[in-house]
């Protein structure tokens, strides 16, 4: 995505299923997430980090902070517990509407629309501490190391700042031959079964279902994870029109929970997002190798159902239908390190969590600004 589609996406988001979008946990997709509960979330995760802070004997100045990627307000409410003020920033206008209205704090915390791939809106060394995790894995590379670099020089002197970037997809993106690790041609076969399909959806609204899947071939599927040389199956969903069966967008995506040898089965829940404008499409599912092809595209057979979407059309929507999607991306740490030190920082710490989900190599960079 470029940063005008980042922008739209996680705005559509916002406004369909924010907290979800934010804490994508499958039980409380649709909504489900309670308030309190979610931004307790929040208060935890920042004690955890002041923890870090303190474990690493830095001295971290009170006056001002600034969340980066603040959604909802999330971890600025919580930030403010600490600091004297906080700033909130996103992209997304549907989130900081949600951030305002949910502001505990008055002019102690305020948040920003930021409709540029700076921080331009800040001068240089505003803030006494950063705080961003979850956000820049959702942007392309260039975007990402962008806003590193701003980091560095909004930060004052001493200051720090906290950033999570996931540094790669744990699967070996290339055999010993240097060809892609695909499946071969003949490893593309399944059956799949829908399981409690919808006929009918709310326009933008978002449903979890099941699908049975069973290798059909004679080749093992890697799972998204796996130790091994090849690119992960994973199981995904198309919406197409009605009339002549083009896609519309790519929707949802789910990992096999295990790698699936030849005749075995699983069922994989999957949430998908109906289209944003009225009308009856086809939801087409079927699986892909990552990198590779999707398995219709090898011969196999994708299931489809029909699903009349009904309701409003979403705010926003256009003669193009936005469904809208969740990308990742990885940055590898000597990239991320060299932006650091290019900006005049210094890093203090770096160190391996899980916040990126099964299958990447997630990291924690602790970035102080030095006299």
């Amino acid at each position: 995505m470029d940063f005008k589609q980042l922008q739209e996406h996680w705005n559509a988001l916002g406004e369909i299923d924010p907290f979800w979008a934010i804490l994508s946990d499958p039980d409380k997709v649709g909504n489900k997430w309670d308030v309190a509960e979610f931004f307790n979330t929040g208060t935890r995760e920042i004690q955890e980090v002041m923890a870090y802070l303190e474990s690493l004997g830095v001295d971290v100045r009170r006056r001002r902070a600034l969340d980066f990627g603040c959604g909802a307000g999330r971890l600025s409410q919580a930030l403010c517990e600490y600091f004297d003020t906080c700033d909130g920033v996103d992209v997304a206008p549907s989130m900081i509407d949600l951030a305002r209205r949910f502001n505990r704090h008055g002019e102690r915390c305020r948040y920003h629309l930021n409709q540029r791939p700076t921080l331009q809106l800040f001068d240089d060394r505003s803030f006494d501490f950063i705080y961003c995790n979850i956000v820049l894995q959702h942007m392309a590379p260039e975007y990402s190391l962008a806003y590193v670099r701003e980091f560095v020089r909004v930060l004052d002197v001493d200051g720090l700042a906290l950033f999570q970037i996931p540094s790669q997809l744990l699967v070996a993106p290339e055999t010993q031959k240097g060809a892609p690790a695909a499946l071969p041609d003949m490893a593309f076969r399944a059956k799949l079964r829908l399981l409690d399909i919808p006929p009918r959806l709310a326009t933008a609204s978002r449903h979890r279902l099941k699908v049975n899947v069973r290798n059909m071939s004679e080749h093992a599927w890697p799972a998204l994870g796996d130790s091994g040389d090849q690119y992960p199956v994973r199981l995904g969903s198309r919406w197409r029109t009605e009339t002549d069966g083009a896609i519309v967008a790519d929707d949802g995506r789910a990992d096999l929970d295990r790698p699936l040898d030849p005749g075995e089965q699983a069922e994989i829940p999957i949430v998908i997002t109906a289209p944003r404008a009225p009308g009856t499409y086809r939801l087409e599912v079927d699986l892909v190798q990552e990198f590779v092809a999707w398995f219709r595209d090898k011969g196999s057979f994708a299931v489809q159902s029909t699903i009349v979407v009904d309701g409003p059309a979403a705010s926003g929507t256009e003669s193009q239908v936005l469904v809208p999607s969740i990308e990742m991306y990885g940055v590898p740490r000597e990239s991320v390190e060299e932006v650091v030190g290019a900006a005049g920082g210094e890093i203090l710490d770096v160190r391996e969590d899980d916040w990126a989900g099964a299958g990447w190599r997630s990291l924690r960079y602790c970035v102080r600004k030095p006299r």
